[in-house]
Parts: C-alpha cells; sequence; structure tokens
C-alpha cells in the first residue's frame, strides 16, 4: 500500500513537473527581452540584442532600439515565417552559454519552431548574417531531413538513401538497392522501366538541385560530401537514376554551378585535364584493343580503402574488370560499374 502511494506522488510531483516546463521563448520574455523580431503577420519574437550581435551581422548594424524588422525578409520567394524565425532564435540561444533551466528542467521546444523545413531555417540563418557556428547549428538541428530522398510513383512513396547507396531500375520491373558488396530488390515498381525512370529521374534531379545549392551556398561539408557519394553511386550502372544529361541540364544548374567555390572549380578542371587522358569511357575508350591475353578480364580480391557505396571501409569484394571495356564487376555478375574511370577504384594499389 505504502509502495503505490509513493508511485502516485512521484508520478503526481512529475505531471506537475512537466505542468511547469516553459518554452525557451517564456523564458527570453520574463528575463527583459531587449529586442523584438517584428514579423509580417504583426506578431513579434523576444529575444536579447546582447546575444544576437554576436551571431547575426543583421543585428550588429541595426540602429538603436528594441526592434528588429523582418517583414521584408524573404525565403525562398515567401515572407520569412514565426516559424522559420523561432528555430532559428532556439539555435542561437542552444549554441550559446546562457542557460534558462526552469528548477533544473530542461527547457520545453517551443510548437512554432518544431517541422520547419530545412531550407527555409538555412537560407534564413544566411539572409541575417548568422555565424558559421550558427549555419552548422541550424544544419544540426534539421540535419535528418538529408537522410533520403523521396520519390513518389504513383501511390506509393519510395525513399532512396542518401549514405552512398546506388539504386537501379531493372527492365524486370525490380528497384534494386545496391552497395559494393551486396545488392537487394527492395520495390517492385508498378510500371516498365521506361516509365519509370520518366517519373523517377526528374523528382531526383529536383529534390538534389536545391540541396547541392544550399551545400556549396553554405559550406556545408556533411551535406555536399552526401550528395557526391549518392551522385557517383547512381550514375555507375547501366540502369541507374542519373544519368550525365540529367546532370548537366537538372542538378548541375547555373545557381548551383554559381555557388561552387572558386578554387574547388580550378582544381576540377585541371583534373579534367591532367587525368582526362586516363578516362576510360571517352570517345569510346583510350586506347583500341588488338588484342588482350585470358580473355580480358583480371580477377582481383579488394577491400575498400575506404566507405563506399554504403559500404564501410575494409569491406572485402572479389571483382572482374575487363579490360576491354573498362567494365568492372563483382564476380557473382549483379553489380557492374560502367562509368567514367572505374578501372581507377582498384588500380590504386590493387595491382
Amino acid at each position: 500500500m505504502e509502495r503505490r502511494a509513493a508511485e502516485g506522488a512521484a508520478a503526481l510531483s512529475r505531471s506537475a513537473s512537466r505542468a511547469r516546463r516553459r518554452t525557451l521563448l517564456d523564458a527570453i520574455a520574463a528575463d527583459e527581452p531587449t529586442l523584438f523580431l517584428r514579423l509580417l503577420d504583426g506578431s513579434s519574437v523576444p529575444a536579447h540584442r546582447e546575444l544576437l550581435q554576436f551571431v547575426s551581422s543583421c543585428v550588429k548594424g541595426l540602429p538603436p532600439g528594441d526592434s528588429w524588422d523582418l517583414s521584408g525578409v524573404l525565403v525562398e520567394g515567401e515572407p520569412v515565417s514565426r516559424d522559420v524565425v523561432v528555430a532559428w532564435v532556439e539555435v542561437v540561444y542552444n549554441a550559446s552559454p546562457t542557460s534558462y533551466a526552469d528548477d533544473g528542467a530542461e527547457l520545453a521546444p517551443d510548437d512554432a519552431g518544431r517541422g520547419v523545413p530545412a531550407a527555409a531555417l538555412l537560407l534564413f540563418a544566411d539572409a541575417v548574417g548568422s555565424s558559421g557556428r550558427v549555419v552548422r547549428a541550424c544544419y544540426e538541428r534539421c540535419r535528418g531531413q538529408f537522410d533520403a530522398l523521396r520519390v513518389k510513383l504513383g501511390s506509393e512513396q519510395l525513399q532512396l538513401s542518401l549514405d552512398g547507396r546506388g539504386y537501379c531500375c531493372l527492365p524486370s520491373g525490380d528497384l534494386i538497392e545496391c552497395t559494393v558488396s551486396r545488392d537487394e530488390v527492395i520495390r517492385q515498381l508498378p510500371m516498365p522501366q521506361e516509365a519509370a525512370f520518366k517519373v523517377i529521374r526528374p523528382q531526383v534531379a529536383a529534390q538534389l538541385e536545391p540541396m547541392l545549392h544550399l551545400a556549396y551556398r553554405l559550406g556545408l561539408d556533411e551535406l555536399r560530401a552526401k550528395l557526391h557519394a549518392f551522385i557517383l553511386a547512381n550514375t555507375m550502372f547501366r540502369s541507374s537514376l542519373l544519368t550525365r544529361p540529367l546532370l548537366t541540364s537538372a542538378v548541375f544548374s547555373e545557381r548551383v554551378m554559381a555557388a561552387v567555390d572558386r578554387r574547388a572549380l580550378r582544381d576540377a578542371w585541371v583534373d579534367s585535364i591532367v587525368y582526362g587522358a586516363g578516362d576510360v569511357a571517352r570517345d569510346g575508350g583510350l586506347f583500341e584493343v588488338s588484342s588482350i591475353s585470358a580473355g580480358g578480364v583480371v580477377a582481383a580480391d579488394v577491400a575498400l580503402r575506404r566507405p563506399f557505396m554504403g559500404s564501410p571501409a575494409g569491406t572485402r569484394v572479389k571483382l572482374d574488370v575487363d579490360l576491354r571495356t573498362g567494365q568492372m564487376c563483382r564476380d557473382d555478375g549483379e553489380v557492374c560499374m560502367v562509368g567514367a574511370d572505374v578501372c581507377k577504384l582498384v588500380v590504386g594499389g590493387a595491382f
């Protein structure tokens, strides 16, 4: 009996504690805010100018006063929403030494800041001149939105992981998920291969383009690496989701290329000149083959030096490399890579 009474008292205590929990905005509002972020809808978000001026060049340049007019700030062509501003304020305060713990309890997140689209938050952070630390914290807050692409196919939704895996649509209608060491049928498509390509490819491109723009413009190295790995893995197969014409026309757009660091462009251009001669796929190949012994296929037992296509470093795989075509296949014949420079994946120390 006493035990039940004690458990009941503890439950009531926890319930009361939850009822007392404040949101961050509640805490700021009760702590004599010195700046109010005015929005187009007439509402405002409280903050402290003394903190925001250290992380935002726009706040640092404000004239004296307690008001910051955000009614004219556009994000993706629309006035910035309260949700985005609240999410940004939460990021700023959570990234600072300032603490608003309520009797030792963690502050509850404000409902207005939940579920904010990643692009809107990051672009707002950029628009108000946020510091690199705040921009990175905004990315950390919403990084889960960059874990996969979501593609509609009829009444179904496909989720394509952004961890380096490749995907293929086979003539049989199977959607294959490929890593270096294995492949798996993850969906039977409800339409023929070509029809599926016409539906899937534009959606993949439409999601990659704004992500690449964000990654390049804001210097988000982790996101950039994830997107590059996805693009590589999904251009390597005969039935890949991405093609070179699609990349040049819809993914690497003018605004994406304008956001690329100039040094990175220079390095890529030099690489295209220095290493271009070894591109086995360009102009039908570098060499005219007259004779190759042993059928022209070299068998190799190799291990990954670094993570690749969703497989961790150290993964062992047996490969057959066709010296006549540059094609590299897993020895079971299920995974074949036919993109440019595929032989370099194994030549760098395996042979």
